[in-house]
């Protein structure tokens, strides 16, 4: 590629990842991470060890908080905006080292500096961006047999997020790989394998203090979560938005469903296909692609259900080497024919990005509050409160106010199955300052009480909230398939 066309796709990469950056508000998890990054560090970490995510990202944004105290809520977004566009020349590096074809590098390039699913996450105030950003530098290093960027690379996955073993796992599988046969019988392919595996081996050493933290995580969550579905049908839908997330608008949404997979497909059969002589870097390509995806399947399989596509997004940049593979065969025809079905569902895919992106965040886990919070507080009085019915409005609510704002206690956190109500531990709670108790407990003279009402809640939830919510709500928040929430005045 040369540097004219590097620079002209990165420019738009990076224009399309900073426009409206600012603009949507922060959702749930954006939310918990600006709450998070407020606490004192000591506090800080304890409300990490009780959540679901290593702290590496937390820590970050401590740092950025901390420093620029004053800054709006949305600067959380900006390390994430910065690990994406660094993203961008680390793929190019990674493709150089597996002699990818020049054409096909420049599309998967492109691919990965314009689909809507990287535009999100450069946007969003997580550690996803991070975790690509990584599983590439570790990558980059197993494939230069560059040792301190591989433990570099290797430490920062397992402390980013929880996906980060079987990134490195499939890391691994590379390297085993590619030495192949002459492990057992080249003395220096032996060595350079043994060194390999010392420094992923000795980076996973580093992250034995965090794994016993982990057994813990796994154990507050199991059958307690949200991530219910395991189904081979849920894996599919979870590829698809590894290209386009939910931006694709509902009149072109079964066709881009429908192209993505068929592309895909006939690019894994492209890859697949015998070649001689044979092609350098398809294997790792595979590997890379597919093997995290099957590890956390059979791990939803034997024990509970962990897959969600936003960890999933270290296997993107390999998805979309998949998809464009045999680009350098076609005729023109073909070509054209191809730009011909995919230009309209990309260009449909960043239109509806930016067009409905604040309804999106989050399946609309921030909707109206905004407006709501607004309502509320432009018509309070002496001797109110908030009361949040379970964590979702509680954490939307506090970085924005500083009336006082309580939590109703959980009818079922500690049974067996309670996804929303159970989305923090008590660990987490407490560190974050979440002041809990029944509201006839709790002195007022009117109680602004928030509830959601969501598939995802269970009965006892309807029960204990239904003497808060028998009238109509004051404010509607969403009114929509999945959730309908509102404000309801409570007076003592």
């Amino acid at each position: 590629m040369s540097r004219r066309a590097f620079f002209s796709i990165f420019a738009i990469g990076a224009i399309l990842r900073i426009v409206w950056i600012n603009v949507p508000p922060l959702w749930y998890d954006e939310n918990f991470t600006l709450i998070v990054a407020r606490l004192p560090f000591g506090a800080m970490i304890r409300a990490v060890i009780g959540d679901v995510h290593p702290p590496l990202w937390y820590v970050i944004e401590w740092a950025i908080y901390h420093t620029f105290p004053n800054a709006p809520a949305w600067v959380i977004r900006v390390p994430a905006l910065l690990f994406s566009l660094a993203t961008l020349p680390m793929y190019m590096i990674v493709m150089s080292l597996l002699r990818i074809k020049p054409r096909v590098r420049v599309i998967a390039f492109a691919l990965l500096a314009v689909l809507p699913f990287q535009i999100w996450y450069a946007q969003e105030g997580r550690m996803y961006a991070m975790l690509e950003f990584f599983v590439l530098v570790a990558l980059a290093g197993a494939l230069a047999d560059n040792y301190i960027l591989l433990f570099v690379g290797s430490l920062a996955l397992l402390y980013t997020q929880n996906y980060g073993p079987l990134y490195l796992a499939a890391i691994a599988l590379v390297i085993f790989v590619r030495k192949d046969w002459m492990i057992f019988f080249i003395r220096q392919s032996l060595i350079e394998f043994n060194k390999a595996m010392a420094v992923i081996v000795s980076a996973c050493v580093l992250w034995i203090p965090w794994l016993m933290i982990v057994r813990q995580q796994m154990s507050n969550i199991s059958g307690r979560y949200w991530i219910v579905d395991k189904s081979i049908g849920a894996v599919v839908v979870n590829v698809y938005k590894l290209f386009f997330a939910a931006t694709v608008p509902t009149p072109l949404f079964t066709y881009s469903y429908i192209v993505t997979l068929v592309a895909l497909i006939a690019g894994c059969f492209a890859i697949l296909k015998k070649s001689e002589p044979p092609v350098p870097g398809r294997a790792t390509v595979v590997i890379m692609a597919f093997v995290p995806l099957a590890l956390a399947y059979l791990i939803s399989l034997v024990w509970q259900p962990v897959i969600l596509f936003r960890p999933l997004i270290g296997i993107t940049p390999f998805l979309y080497l998949a998809i464009c593979w045999n680009a350098d065969e076609m005729k023109a025809g073909s070509k054209y024919f191809t730009i011909a079905i995919i230009a309209p569902i990309l260009i449909a895919g960043v239109y509806g990005y930016y067009k409905n992106v604040a309804a999106m965040k989050g399946e609309g886990a921030i909707s109206s509050l905004p407006d709501a919070l607004a309502y509320v507080e432009d018509h309070w009085r002496d001797g109110d409160i908030i009361y949040a019915a379970d964590d979702g409005p509680w954490i939307n609510l506090e970085p924005y106010t500083d009336k006082p704002i309580y939590r109703m206690p959980g009818c079922a956190e500690k049974g067996s199955f309670a996804p929303v109500l159970g989305s923090l531990s008590d660990t987490t709670r407490a560190a974050i300052g979440m002041q809990i108790a029944e509201l006839s407990d709790i002195p007022h003279r009117r109680a602004w009480v928030f509830a959601p009402f969501t598939p995802l809640h269970p009965d006892c939830y309807r029960e204990q909230v239904k003497p808060l919510t028998s009238s109509e709500p004051v404010y509607v928040v969403d009114d929509s398939t999945w959730i309908f929430s509102g404000v309801w005045m409570v007076t003592r």
